[in-house]
């Protein structure tokens, strides 16, 4: 049996840097375990918290494959940014500046999956569990956007203020 990656372990399988965010179903950081990335309860869990930050990114002008993964993974941090747009342009079938709708579930699907597929060396979720992070996701995002707090949509409106994201 193959080794499971960073990601997979973590439950983390868009492999979110350790931030201060409180996201669901997040553990305490524990630097005998994991020294940059988050850890989640659940991949479910770490499903959902990847989602947000992508849908987080789309509402703020990231609208294509190229724009995306220049922000989630800038080149400037030693990612193989030319690789990851064109894996995730090929299993998407579309091209890296072909603008996205990621309210559209399916379409979120297949980023989601070819983003999980490029950081988890082509790990793939069984179906039921990557739908169930995924609508939890983009749920959340949907009830934050129609609440117009004009706020982003994963911070706080207040720096003195912690959200349970």
């Amino acid at each position: 049996m193959p080794e499971l990656t960073r990601g997979i372990r973590n439950n983390n399988p868009f492999n979110l840097v350790f931030t201060d965010d409180a996201w669901e179903g997040k553990l305490g950081r524990d630097l005998k375990v994991e020294d940059t990335f988050e850890r989640f309860d659940s991949p479910e869990a770490g499903i959902r918290a990847g989602a947000i930050n992508v849908l987080t990114q789309f509402s703020r002008g990231d609208n294509t494959i190229s724009k995306l993964l220049n922000t989630l993974s800038p080149p400037e941090d030693n990612n193989p940014i030319e690789s990851y747009i064109s894996y995730v342009s090929d299993r998407m079938n579309i091209g890296p500046d072909e603008e996205l709708n990621l309210t559209n579930p399916t379409t979120l699907r297949g980023l989601s999956s070819a983003i999980i597929g490029f950081e988890n060396a082509n790990h793939a979720y069984e179906d039921e569990l990557l739908d169930g992070g995924l609508a939890r996701a983009l749920e959340y995002h949907l009830s934050k956007q129609s609440k117009n707090t004009g706020g982003p949509v994963t911070q706080p409106l207040y720096d003195d203020r912690k959200y349970i994201i």
